[in-house]
Formats: structure tokens, C-alpha cells, sequence
């Protein structure tokens, strides 16, 4: 498995997912990054690694993947794993934060880095409520709009197909800020640790925060690595024809 990139691994053996996740490899962004290179670049042994996938391919149920789904039951798993809990998992963790900085008093030490956060949390919710619901209202129907033209009015066709990619450049922006957005909140939080001496409910908001990851990073790797190639792959197509 050396020269496999790890968005072509996560795609292929889904189960490699929260293995990726424990070794912090970024297969939902730099997806192209080969599993040598991952581990090159965290200081892993390749061998080590390499031997715990092939157990997880080993125990690979023979199973649907993303790979297997049109663009529009994507589109559905899309809404149905993500976008329908977004909201509600987003402003639980936030009020958690904001709890524990006004009233928390066993973990004083940690108020500080808090109240920050709460900061930066709150930029990384709007950020991805915004987000969410500029694919809601455009980019789904902008693709099911170019899946149907894609057979017919060919000048039709090239306008949804410039509208779609357009569109798809500007979210992938927006997924490289959220992913630095919470970047930044994991190191200020020394990547979701639980020292000694804090409360349950601090205990709480870092493994609330730490399935959040786990989740958003799914929903950014269905996008970057499987939906957006699929409607670009649409748009060389058509271009390749027309020349």
C-alpha cells in the first residue's frame, strides 16, 4: 500500500477511517499524500502501519462505499449524515464552551484558553452554517440542474457546467479555512487532551469535540474527494469534446 494515496484508501476501505483519524493523516484535504508519505511526515513506521491496514482490508465487509453512489444519493448522504446535524452538534459544543466559562471553577487554569476559544468556535459555526446552506440552496440543485442538462442543450449544458465548477472553487476555499479554523482551536486545546483535575463537563466538550472532528473531516473527504471530482470530471469531458 505504499504508493496508495490516502483519499483513494478511505474511499476503497472506509474502516481505514478512524485509524487515519488516531494517526492525524489528512485524507479528507491532502487526500493525493501517499501513505508513505504520511507517515514519513509524522515519524511513523510504514511497516506498522501498513500491516494494520491490510488487517482492516482483511475485515472489510463487501459493502457499498461513497465510490458506489450516484451524485445525487451522495448528495443525499451528503444531508442525511452532515448537513442535518451540523447545526445542532455546531450549538451544543458552543454553549458547552460558554458554560464552562461562566461557571466552571475546577477548571480555572483552563478558562482563559476558553474564553478564547469561544471565540474562534463561534467564527468556525457561522463559517460552517454558512457554508452549509450555500450547498443546500445552490450547489445541490446546481448539480441535479447539470446532471440533467448533460444529455440535452449543449449551450445549456457549458452555462450549469461554468456555474457548477465556479461555485465548487469557492467552496473548496471555505472547507481549507474551516479545516485551519479548527486546526487552530485543537492546538489551543493541545489537540482535545484531558489533563488531570478538570470537571466531567470538560471532559465532555473534548470528546464532544473531538467526534465533531472526526465527523466534519467525513463530510469534507465526501466532498473533496468524491463529489467534487465526479462534477469536474463532467466539466473536462464536455470541454475535451468541444475543442
Amino acid at each position: 500500500m505504499m504508493t496508495l494515496q490516502l483519499a483513494e484508501l478511505a474511499i476503497h476501505i472506509p474502516e481505514c477511517i478512524p485509524l487515519f483519524e488516531a494517526y492525524g493523516f489528512d485524507y479528507y484535504q491532502n487526500g493525493n499524500q501517499t501513505l508513505k508519505e504520511a507517515c514519513d511526515e509524522k515519524g511513523l513506521a510504514f511497516s506498522r502501519v501498513d500491516e494494520e491496514l491490510s488487517k482492516l482490508q482483511k475485515k472489510q465487509d463487501h459493502h457499498l462505499t461513497i465510490e458506489d453512489l450516484d451524485p445525487e444519493r451522495l448528495i443525499n448522504a451528503i444531508n442525511g449524515q452532515h448537513h442535518d446535524h451540523e447545526a445542532e452538534t455546531l450549538a451544543s459544543i458552543h454553549n458547552a464552551i460558554q458554560d464552562l466559562t461562566a461557571t466552571s471553577q475546577t477548571d480555572l487554569p483552563h478558562i482563559a484558553v476558553l474564553c478564547h476559544i469561544d471565540r474562534k468556535f463561534g467564527e468556525l459555526k457561522e463559517m460552517l452554517l454558512s457554508h452549509c446552506a450555500r450547498e443546500d440552496k445552490y450547489l445541490f440543485p446546481q448539480i441535479r440542474s447539470l446532471l440533467k442538462l448533460r444529455n440535452e442543450n449543449t449551450a445549456a449544458f457549458q452555462d450549469a457546467v461554468l456555474k457548477t465548477t465556479h461555485l465548487i472553487r469557492s467552496l473548496e476555499l471555505e472547507h481549507r479555512q474551516s479545516v485551519d479554523c479548527l486546526k487552530e482551536i485543537k492546538s489551543l486545546l493541545n489537540g482535545f487532551d484531558v489533563p488531570d483535575g478538570v470537571s466531567q463537563t470538560y471532559k465532555y466538550l473534548m470528546q464532544e469535540l473531538k467526534a465533531f472532528e472526526a465527523d466534519f473531516h467525513l463530510h469534507i473527504h465526501i466532498e473533496n474527494n468524491v463529489l467534487f471530482p465526479r462534477i469536474k470530471d463532467l466539466s473536462d469531458r464536455f470541454k475535451h469534446l468541444h475543442l
